[in-house]
């Protein structure tokens, strides 16, 4: 009727009526494989090694320990009790001597700056039918594939951002140019900009070349747009 058999239900009563409680008893159950000693080096190594697959995880484990028998997925299911998950690396620019350099020291010169009153700004983009998901599959079987296409659509997103949120974002398709860039400045950036921070606020400017030699009449649109609006606004350019 309950779904327990009756010889569970028994000696749940006789429980219950000796000790008043429900609780069950600890279980010594098979040892573990990976005592605390053994996962503290396996996560020692996970961080040195961040690229290592579980499989060479294991082997790395069996050198150092011969006597130890467990198989990847052991691996896998105490990386994950350890906080360790599996994504794919998300890309950075390389950046030269001169380049760490000089953002050293412009990181200097600014520390005491208080950034409450700077814009800054970002692109990115998004693209379809991006074959960058890990899949698993089993040894012999054909490796899975995805449909794509050869010329994938691609959308890119300008936005600017401060200390209180956002301040404005444009999405388009066209390449990134001076002209472009002008105009997605004064339809997304200077009223918007306004209505966050007030009359004074700081523009951080990308130093991308084709965004940079796309400023020659920034700072006279700058002018004109702030005596249309009325607001007598006060912008700086970086």
């Amino acid at each position: 009727m309950c779904g327990f058999p009756s010889k569970t239900l028994y000696r749940w009563a006789k429980q219950l009526e000796e000790t008043n409680d429900l609780k069950q008893g600890s279980r010594s159950g098979r040892p573990k494989r990976l005592t605390p000693r053994k996962c503290r080096y396996l996560g020692h190594v996970a961080k040195l090694h961040k690229s290592a697959s579980s499989v060479e995880l294991t082997e790395t484990l069996k050198k150092t320990y011969p006597d130890l028998n467990i198989a990847p997925r052991t691996v896998r299911e105490n990386l994950q009790k350890l906080g360790y998950k599996v994504c794919i690396p998300r890309p950075v620019p390389i950046l030269t001597e001169a380049a760490m350099n000089r953002r050293v020291s412009w990181a200097r010169a600014h520390q005491r700056k208080s950034w409450n009153k700077v814009v800054f700004s970002d692109e990115t983009t998004f693209q379809m039918f991006r074959n960058t998901t890990q899949v698993r599959y089993k040894v012999g079987e054909p490796r899975p594939c995805r449909a794509t296409v050869k010329h994938p659509f691609k959308v890119h997103v300008w936005g600017a951002f401060c200390a209180k949120g956002v301040v404005g974002f444009h999405m388009f398709t066209e390449n990134m140019n001076g002209e472009l860039y002008r105009e997605i400045l004064t339809h997304n950036l200077f009223e918007q900009a306004h209505q966050v921070l007030g009359n004074r606020w700081t523009f951080q400017q990308d130093n991308d070349l084709s965004i940079v030699q796309g400023l020659r009449l920034i700072f006279l649109r700058i002018v004109v747009l702030a005596f249309l609006i009325g607001h007598h606004t006060s912008q700086t350019l970086i």
